[in-house]
């Protein structure tokens, strides 16, 4: 009988430094039969002609030019031309353990899941490992409603009312789907350009469909850090679009009848987008009187003091509450001056120092590119 077929998905836009090192971790992987669909995002660098040559090299890839709409749609335009029983959605400035889809679809087929979910490494501009993030929910298979009510409020956040973290992390480079539950659902990835962390937003609604989950509590992908990770530049509407995110997945929540420890549990990464747009404000270019005024602003805003007044952080990092304590007093210039620590200690964990100030679960943003 023939091997079952895998879809891997690459969006690729303009990450000619990186394009190699992700394909060859794919055409290198220890399962054999799959389609690897290069959606070529109306790159403007070298990108394009790698896609060319890894097509022409290898007659399991194809290479599928678009014009440029964000990582969402390429993502949707792969899952249209894609024709295997699993599919994944992988970024193509990052890398995968060699025997990731192996791994994937020999658990998927033992449990009859519809998505495997594993963990990551978080991976320095230099190639170093700096954090790994492995599963460790209380049971590594969740069925019917338990994938709703028990799985989907751990993968969306930790329990910080309770100090509890599974490991798990919602986002698409992090899973593997069985194809057929996502074309008979008619479900679709959300654009960035609409809703601002897009992975949130569209798995949360794909949870609605999801049957059964299988956890492999291992660490199967590297998420790469780049020369443009992170930027210092503040968009004034930035704000405004979390807070749209978090109003948006709420509404999710309300459309599909999802239960209170979910929508508990969406506080979490608003709050930490929130602080990253705070953190962009003050390692920002701005003047400190700038500063000051787009952070009273946000600090002060009444859906922020809302969330806040309803969220349980006694068991959350202590970094974070002395941050949420100063939201609450509406101090902004500690705040500055805390964040710009924050700064500091991240360059320090690059460094290799021992330092650490934050530690959070976000939606990594800001990827090279429209991505």
């Amino acid at each position: 009988m023939e091997p079952i077929l895998i879809s891997v998905v690459l969006p690729v836009y303009n990450v000619a430094a990186y394009l190699e090192r992700c394909i060859e971790s794919i055409v290198n992987q220890t399962y054999r039969n799959l389609e690897i669909l290069l959606i070529d995002d109306g790159s403007t660098d070298k990108s394009q002609e790698i896609c060319w040559k890894w097509a022409e090299k290898d007659s399991r890839i194809r290479h599928i030019r678009k014009e440029n709409q964000g990582l969402g749609m390429a993502r949707n335009t792969g899952m249209e031309h894609a024709a295997g029983k699993y599919i994944c959605f992988f970024d193509s400035d990052d890398y995968v353990a060699l025997d990731a889809l192996e791994q994937c679809c020999a658990l998927a087929e033992r449990e009859q899941a519809d998505v495997v979910i594993f963990g990551f490494c978080s991976v320095s501009k230099t190639g170093q490992v700096v954090k790994t993030r492995i599963p460790c929910p209380e049971r590594l298979a969740y069925q019917g409603d338990a994938v709703r009510e028990e799985f989907l409020p751990e993968l969306m956040a930790p329990d910080t009312a309770r100090g509890k973290d599974s490991g798990l992390w919602m986002s698409a480079w992090t899973s593997f789907f069985r194809l057929e539950l996502l074309q008979t659902s008619g479900w679709q990835f959300v654009s960035e350009r609409v809703v601002l962390s897009e992975d949130l937003y569209s798995l949360l609604r794909l949870y609605g469909f999801v049957q059964k989950v299988a956890v492999l509590p291992k660490a199967l992908y590297y998420y790469c850090e780049n020369e443009t990770s992170l930027s210092r530049t503040y968009r004034p509407d930035r704000y405004a679009r979390i807070k749209d995110c978090y109003d948006a997945c709420m509404a999710v929540c309300r459309e599909l009848g999802y239960g209170q420890e979910v929508r508990r549990r969406l506080a979490y990464p608003y709050l930490s987008n929130t602080i990253a747009a705070a953190k962009q404000i003050s390692q920002s270019g701005l003047s400190w009187r700038e500063k000051r005024r787009y952070l009273e602003a946000m600090i002060r805003d009444s859906h922020l003091c809302q969330v806040l007044a309803g969220t349980e952080v006694g068991r959350d990092t202590r970094s974070r509450k002395v941050l949420f304590f100063l939201f609450r007093k509406g101090w902004t210039l500690p705040c500055i001056l805390l964040l710009a620590g924050k700064a500091y200690a991240s360059a320090a964990i690059r460094r290799g120092m021992n330092f650490s100030l934050f530690t959070g679960k976000c939606n990594a943003q800001g990827k090279i590119g429209a991505y």
